[in-house]
């Protein structure tokens, strides 16, 4: 170094670039901004959230609730740095109850953006409105009509950090994270009502379901997702895990549909992702990874929530406890699962007090509603007799009746079959698909009006590998400009399945370097899947015993279609146990 070389000397920052620099820390995209402003909402007790959004948040994001406000002598304080109301002392970042709690969101966002604050109490007539001067950074209090809440408006993101604006993606790009991170934070709380509304056109609404989270879960993942997954309801000590675990057909070629919360706060933690990789390993094919929403519950204390500005990360005190427990649990719901088609045997007291699964709709709980209703009508069809039962007895017996809505119970020697329906459909368009080329065909129902989608950009290049594909299997769609996907036509054999997530489901599959044989069978067991979409409907004898002789006509070879059994027998002894109560 030479003589002359000046040493740096330390200065302090200014506000505006040490809020800047924190900015940079907290706001990475408009997605970021719109999750601050959503979980200030929450912890204001809002019970309806509006979010407005122009061009992807690049023009301006507006988030109205109707909380209990701030109070007016606090507007100014609440764009200060380490400014809260959420904590008093060093006591309260022991157990932290609140979504957000370091006082950086609001300042944050007013160091790269325009931003205006209204809000109202209860005990006020009026409403306060705090603007802030993007150039000078000085504000202004105004009174204003607004309900009780609060309403916070941002503009011109990132106008005076050019650099970071460059980093933003396409419109689309950027929508499509402010979407998904409504839907993560509308999935954390069922009992508020939350509307998302892009270019002035609505978007998606969650209307307040209460404590029903299962409705909210339907709503966002879709009916198909909520009646096939497995629903889990497991408690150990002070840790509680519920929710909806979705492997098999369920499974994904993405982690796109993994959502996990901590205590109501969205979390990602690779001890949690392996915990529950773990678990549902010997239920996943290569490359397939599996669904769910989970909620754990646990102390306040036992978790450190304070680890990261954007506290998605989280430090347990106890992470092994709680990676065991979260396998236990999983694995547990998962073998339960399966006796959905065998007796699962007794379970010792000591582990019934060690985890329990409660949850009403769990299979477990499914399984014994079938042998109810086979307990309750057996009796009645056997004292028919044997006159409707003579003759020649096919493969798969002779109908008795369909129970539930997805059963059908058949009658062959002295003992029953129960099929299932959906997988029997299953496995009926399976083979279709798999002899195509051999004298089959399929045919395609058009759209009486074509359904067009957004689609990033790795969903369009997928489309473009798979769109010569497609058209094979009678599945019609083509790109209706940047970012739009048109469909026209579908499979009739899936005329009734869940177009959206048909379609987001063939549009997730990995494509990449992977040979055409490979391609095609993921693409038709993604079709496949969608059978289990169609509603089963009360089916007539005629339908139930056509569906039966195409099941024996169709080269069937075992008892199994995908992960789920086509059908099961019961023995006379079976049936006499069944009968006498011995579950």
């Amino acid at each position: 170094m030479s003589e002359s070389a000046e040493i740096p000397r330390i200065k302090r920052l200014s506000s505006t670039l040490a809020n800047q620099i924190a900015a940079g820390e907290v706001i990475e995209r408009p997605a970021s901004v719109i999750k601050e402003l959503l979980e200030n909402c929450l912890d204001a007790d809002a019970g309806r959230i509006v979010i407005e959004v122009g061009k992807a948040g690049s023009r301006f994001i507006r988030v109205t609730d109707n909380g209990h406000g701030i109070h007016p002598e606090d507007l100014q304080l609440a764009l200060e740095r380490h400014a809260t109301a959420k904590l008093s002392d060093a006591s309260d970042l022991m157990a932290i109850r609140s979504l957000g709690f370091r006082g950086e969101a609001l300042p944050s966002i007013s160091s790269v953006a325009a931003l205006t604050l209204t809000s109202r109490i209860m005990s006020m007539e009026q409403a306060v409105r705090l603007t802030i001067d993007p150039e000078s950074g000085r504000s202004e209090c105004r009174p204003a009509a607004h309900p009780v809440g609060t309403t916070v408006e941002v503009r011109n993101l990132f106008h005076n950090t050019p650099a970071r604006k460059k980093f933003l993606r396409s419109e689309r790009t950027e929508f499509l994270h402010i979407l998904e991170m409504v839907r993560r934070l509308a999935l954390s709380r069922s009992d508020v009502s939350m509307e998302l509304r892009h270019n002035d056109r609505k978007i998606l609404t969650c209307r307040a379901a209460g404590d029903n989270s299962g409705a909210r879960v339907a709503g966002l993942l879709g009916q198909a997702f909520i009646r096939q997954a497995l629903a889990l309801d497991c408690e150990a000590g002070d840790m509680r895990l519920c929710g909806w675990l979705g492997v098999g057909d369920l499974a994904r070629s993405t982690t796109d549909k993994q959502y996990f919360y901590l205590n109501g706060r969205m979390i990602r933690d690779p001890r949690l992702n392996h915990a529950i990789r773990l678990a549902c390993e010997g239920q996943l094919a290569g490359g397939r990874f599996p669904s769910y929403v989970l909620y754990l519950e646990l102390d306040l204390q036992a978790a450190d929530v304070n680890v990261h500005p954007s506290k998605h990360e989280v430090r347990f005190r106890h992470a092994r406890d709680v990676h065991d427990f979260i396998y236990a649990a999983l694995s547990k719901a998962l073998a339960d699962d399966s006796d959905l088609y065998s007796d699962p045997g007794p379970e010792s007291d000591e582990q019934g007090q060690e985890m329990s699964s409660v949850n009403a709709g769990s299979p477990y709980r499914q399984r014994h509603n079938i042998i109810g209703e086979v307990r309750t009508s057996y009796g009645e069809l056997y004292a028919r007799g044997q006159s409707d039962l003579s003759g020649d007895v096919p493969v798969l017996g002779k109908v008795l009746l369909q129970i539930l809505p997805n059963y059908i119970l058949t009658r062959r020697g002295t003992g029953i079959l129960l099929i299932n329906i959906e997988a029997a459909k299953k496995h009926l368009v399976l083979t279709k698909l798999k002899s195509l080329g051999s004298g089959v065909t399929i045919k395609a129902r058009p759209l009486l009006v074509p359904v067009s989608f957004a689609v990033s950009e790795e969903q369009e290049k997928v489309f473009s590998s798979l769109c010569p594909l497609l058209e094979d299997y009678a599945m019609h769609l083509a790109l209706a400009g940047p970012g739009r996907c048109m469909v026209r036509a579908i499979p009739g054999l899936l005329a009734q399945a869940d177009l959206v997530t048909l379609v987001e489901d063939i549009l997730s599959l990995n494509v990449s370097d992977r040979p055409v044989t490979e391609i095609r069978e993921a693409l038709m067991l993604t079709l496949v899947r969608h059978v289990n979409d169609i509603p089963n409907p009360l089916m007539s004898m005629d339908e139930m015993t056509n569906l039966l002789r195409q099941l024996e006509n169709s080269g069937l070879d075992a008892s199994r279609a995908s992960h789920a059994p086509i059908w099961i027998s019961l023995s006379e002894a079976d049936l006499a146990g069944i009968m006498a109560g011995n579950d």
